[in-house]
């Protein structure tokens, strides 16, 4: 096939097995011809019996694989390394577009994207929402919460990092196929704490506790239907401090409304908000 309008070459489809020797076995893979644009394809040594692959089974459907890096080399050296364990490698690119144009285009079960991609992040982003969701592997992210946390947000299903061996690659990949991920104990913590981190975010906006004592107060007279003038009669404080304090109630609960605020509190509680002011 020829080079991609975007700057992404497309390979031959890759149907090579694994040969004896394992996983990481170095069968020789020879080039057949080039195409006119100059496109390699490559075809596998066959003339030895298959061996079961370690990822995939002889009877199940081949994974296909598309390959996102800026380096040739790299792309073509990862391409022919999972054409000859079992994988059907359908495509590789060299920028962001030329990715989403082949990913827009194809039906793929991952795809490897390396985290020195310009745009790797948004490229993620774009290819988790769509509907076919294919999982993304990020290669070669440093083994820090401030890369891969905005990752894991973006979509990823799983990394490798700049350490990571050919093996941790493929364990990756096939957890990755099982809709399972890879992290170390220490980034596992870390995803843990973001989790409750964003729980304890998601509580502070919704739950009544964020209101002071006298913000509960007003938000019960409300609940009553009293108007700020007969709060303010109430409570004996002056008006403009009323409307002060129910603008800082519907800001807190992100409402625009008065009704919409007394809802939000019944929701959060399970007891009535005047039994909680007394």
């Amino acid at each position: 096939m020829g080079l991609d309008p975007a700057g992404g070459v497309e390979l031959h489809a890759l149907r090579t097995r694994p040969r004896p020797g394992g996983l990481l076995d170095q069968a020789a893979v020879q080039s057949s011809h080039q195409s006119d644009a100059g496109c390699p394809s490559v075809t596998g040594d066959t003339s030895r019996s298959p061996q079961p692959a370690e990822l995939l089974l002889n009877d199940e459907p081949k994974m296909r694989i598309l390959i996102a890096a800026p380096v040739r080399l790299y792309r073509d050296g990862l391409a022919e390394t999972f054409a000859r364990n079992g994988f059907e490698v359908c495509g590789s690119a060299a920028t962001k577009s030329a990715t989403l144009t082949l990913v827009r285009n194809g039906n793929f079960d991952i795809v490897l994207v390396d985290a020195d991609l310009p745009g790797a992040g948004a490229l993620v982003r774009e290819i988790a929402q769509r509907p076919s969701d294919p999982k993304v592997v990020v290669l070669g992210v440093e083994e820090a919460k401030e890369e891969i946390l905005p990752l894991v947000e973006a979509g990823i299903t799983g990394y490798v990092t700049r350490e990571g061996s050919i093996a941790d690659l493929f364990t990756s990949v096939e957890c990755a196929v099982r809709g399972e991920s890879v992290a170390s104990p220490h980034m596992v913590a870390t995803l843990m704490e973001r989790v409750a981190s964003l729980t304890r975010e998601r509580r502070s906006n919704h739950e009544p506790g964020i209101l002071t004592t006298r913000e509960r107060q007003i938000a019960s007279l409300i609940e009553e239907g009293l108007s700020n003038r007969d709060i303010a009669r109430r409570l004996d404080i002056e008006l403009p401090t009323v409307k002060n304090h129910v603008h800082n109630i519907l800001e807190k609960l992100h409402v625009h409304r008065r009704g919409e605020a007394v809802a939000r509190l019944r929701t959060a509680s399970a007891q009535p908000i005047r039994r909680r002011t007394g």
